[in-house]
């Protein structure tokens, strides 16, 4: 009787771990995955602005928000010779914002906002519609 259980247990057993998939040593049934991808298509929200360029959702990091131009356009300057990353210089009333970058993870965001902490102290990570380029 053991011996029928234990097979029962383990024919079930490898039948289900089929259904599964590995992620990351965790295992995530194929159904549930797919539902991820689906709700992660959907939230990925590309989209055309004003002047006609693709965004999508992403980070960027805040170096400064200040309601002193000159300090912010001065920074923005800085950035432009110092980062290889694209700097932006925003008007968001009533601060003058200067970021850095356009990333699709927050994780890519850090490693720049933890290069840029030595001289930019105050620098932070923030989500933001970013330019998406489409890879040919």
């Amino acid at each position: 009787m053991i011996k029928l259980i234990s097979l029962v247990f383990f024919t079930l057993s490898s039948f289900i771990m089929g259904a599964q998939i590995s992620f990351d040593g965790a295992f995530i049934p194929k159904d549930v995955l797919k539902s991820l991808e689906k709700n992660y298509d959907e939230k990925l929200s590309i989209y055309k602005d004003n002047n006609n360029q693709i965004k999508t959702n992403g980070f960027r990091v805040l170096i400064i928000s200040t309601t002193n131009r000159e300090q912010a356009e001065k920074i923005s300057k800085e950035l432009e010779n110092l980062s290889e990353f694209k700097t932006y210089l925003l008007y968001e009333q009533p601060y003058f914002k200067v970021k850095v970058g356009d990333f699709h993870y927050k994780y890519n965001a850090t490693e720049l906002e933890l290069k840029l902490k030595d001289s930019y102290e105050n620098c932070k990570v923030v989500p933001d519609k970013i330019q998406f380029n489409l890879k040919e």
